[in-house]
């Protein structure tokens, strides 16, 4: 048979996302920028639990370090970055300093994406409903946490319970039943030269 048959194209589902919580490993595909003149991370999340299990899909935070963000648009970078480096276990709330990690770097806009990429985080999906004729789309309703100050932690309580795993309370667990992602990097993350 050809490259091409009536079954092309046959399993693929395009459906929306129900709302649920999950694990998912993260792309940052690249970094933007917006109409407003400001910077966003671009990015791809295949999911890595479910029975949705390797669909995708995609979000944009804010880059927090670009002064020519609006205000409240690098607070949610922010809160975003800071949930999923927590999840990722580069940030530890028993351990404050670890929090200044990115403090002093000449670039910590590549460096933050660089940590972020290629993680396997907690994550809510939503259902953003749109105001135009665009069909409505999955985004990232919520990004989950196993800091217990974070909004996100309650999620990632009951996302542990869901999966049979040990709730954790403090640090950042990786989960050994999810495999790594086994992409490269994107081109546009520069490695440090060792």
């Amino acid at each position: 048979m050809g490259l091409f048959s009536p079954q092309s194209g046959g399993t693929q589902s395009f459906d929306l996302l129900p709302p649920q919580l999950a694990l998912a490993v993260i792309s940052v595909r690249d970094i933007r920028q917006n109409k407003s003149g400001g910077s966003r991370y671009d990015l791809e999340l295949t999911l890595a639990s479910g029975p949705q299990r390797g669909r995708k899909l995609w979000d944009a935070i804010g880059v927090p370090f670009d002064t020519n963000n609006k205000e409240v648009y690098r607070k949610m970078g922010t809160e975003a970055v800071t949930r999923i480096l927590e999840c990722a276990g580069e940030f530890d709330p028993a351990k404050p300093e670890s929090y200044d990690k990115f403090d002093g770097n000449p670039n910590p806009t590549v460096e933050v994406g660089q940590a972020m990429d290629g993680k396997t985080i907690g994550i809510r999906i939503g259902v953003e409903k749109r105001d135009t004729d665009y069909d409505e789309k999955n985004r990232v309703k919520e990004w989950l946490s196993p800091n217990p100050q974070s909004g996100g932690f309650s999620g990632w309580k009951r996302l542990q319970e869901s999966l049979n795993e040990k709730v954790v309370t403090t640090g950042a667990p990786v989960l050994a039943a999810v495999a790594p992602a086994t992409s490269s990097s994107p081109a546009w993350l520069n490695r440090p030269k060792s």
